[in-house]
């Protein structure tokens, strides 16, 4: 497994930490790029994205998107199946570390 792997892994696993801390409320993904950023797993927003698009596929997380004060923003939200994923109530998956 290559270094790209295994922190996209980590990315992975600290988006659903992140987003269970605050279950099950919604939180917005600027903030989530700055929690990765001071945890030195996110370069770029693209990578977080594509992050949030393999969760979402595996419906761990939801996305939303709304209008702030004019400005489009989206939200993500960690489902009760993220939540499994987090507690061990389920398999482990292969594409996210804790």
């Amino acid at each position: 497994m290559d270094l790209h792997q295994i922190e996209r892994k980590q990315r992975r696993g600290k988006i659903l930490r992140a987003l269970n801390q605050i279950y099950p409320r919604d939180l917005l993904i600027k903030t989530l790029v700055r929690i990765l950023e001071e945890a030195k797993l996110c370069s770029s927003t693209e990578k977080v994205e594509s992050d949030l698009a393999y969760l979402a596929d595996k419906e761990y997380l939801e996305t939303s998107k709304i209008t702030d004060e004019g400005e489009d923003v989206t939200l993500a939200r960690l489902t009760a199946h993220g939540k499994d994923l987090i507690e061990g109530n389920i398999c482990a998956d292969v594409g996210v570390e804790f």
